[in-house]
């Protein structure tokens, strides 16, 4: 069980400065791609966080933290791919 909380660290402290580092990157552009990549590493960052929170607090059962973490990461990823694969259509840039 330790080896799962380490790497849920790793995780968290990963997709938590990509989140910050997407949304400097926003702030110093205004990309609305960058923006939408800052909401998905985000969705994954609050995923990882929900997911352990709640199974530290014992508010529910472990796989019921595995599909909240699971299913928030997953749609922060489907979110990331498509920040990263529509890109600026306003700047002419397309897939």
């Amino acid at each position: 069980m330790a080896i799962v909380t380490v790497a849920e660290v790793i995780i968290l402290g990963c997709s938590g400065i990509l989140t910050y580092l997407a949304y400097r990157a926003y702030r110093r552009t205004g990309s609305p791609s960058l923006r939408t990549l800052t909401f998905g590493f985000g969705l994954v960052a609050a995923g990882t966080l929900a997911g352990g929170l709640l199974h530290q607090f014992g508010v529910i059962g472990f796989d019921v933290c595995i599909g909240v973490e699971s299913s928030l990461s997953a749609t922060g990823f489907l979110v990331v791919l498509y920040a990263l694969y529509v890109g600026d259509a306003d700047n002419g840039v397309t897939p």
